[in-house]
């Protein structure tokens, strides 16, 4: 490293030359994804995340409606319950969390299947007591592969 008042500073970086056999890696399959023509909530206040799995599900011919927090989707559930097969509720979100959005969709329909979403860490998430109840959690930031196999297990369990 070297560095200099009012210039900047440069690394360099030396790595030793290794003759190795070079042997091509076979890439890994990956079964494909299926997608529905199930009708999918999603609740997440980041307006760009939301509409990023909104896309992915639509692409895959669910038919999907979104909710900005908390408080709206427990009313887009309740007018909706007979069609809805699937709500994925953000964790952290404003005016009403996502665990509590879960409970209130559950005292409306107890046999709901609700996955949550978080990109919080599990330690902060314990803190704030926003693990209970929560059998299904999906970490953030997840493939659209991962977001679709885990969708469809809890539709058709």
């Amino acid at each position: 490293m070297y560095s200099e008042v009012s210039t900047g500073t440069t690394f360099n970086i030396y790595l030793p030359l290794i003759k190795a056999d070079v042997h091509e890696i076979a890439p890994v399959e990956q079964e494909k994804a299926i997608g529905g023509s199930e009708t999918i909530l999603i609740a997440a206040d980041d307006e760009l995340l939301r509409d990023l799995l909104a896309s992915v599900l639509r692409e895959y011919k669910y038919d999907v409606i979104e909710a900005k927090d908390g408080e709206e989707a427990v009313r887009k559930y309740k007018e909706n319950r007979d069609r809805i097969a699937l709500v994925i509720l953000d964790v952290v979100m404003p005016k009403m969390n996502g665990q509590a959005a879960g409970s209130e969709i559950m005292k409306i329909h107890p046999e709901a299947k609700i996955l949550f979403q978080s990109g919080y860490p599990m330690d902060i998430m314990s803190q704030r007591g926003q693990l209970d109840d929560m059998n299904h959690l999906l970490r953030k930031p997840c493939s659209p592969h991962e977001i679709l196999k885990k969708v469809r297990e809890l539709i058709d369990a």
